[in-house]
């Protein structure tokens, strides 16, 4: 099983690198949408 730090380690990189106004501009339709700002979390 993985350490909690290790886990909330992961999600602070992922986080920090993720450029939301870019996943905003991309996402024009449902799909993309999900593509860009649900699955990546």
């Amino acid at each position: 099983m993985a350490n909690i730090q290790q886990i909330v380690k992961e999600i602070k990189k992922s986080l920090s690198s993720f450029d939301l106004n870019k996943a905003v501009e991309m996402s024009d339709n449902e799909a993309k949408t999900r593509m860009y700002l649900v699955e990546p979390f």
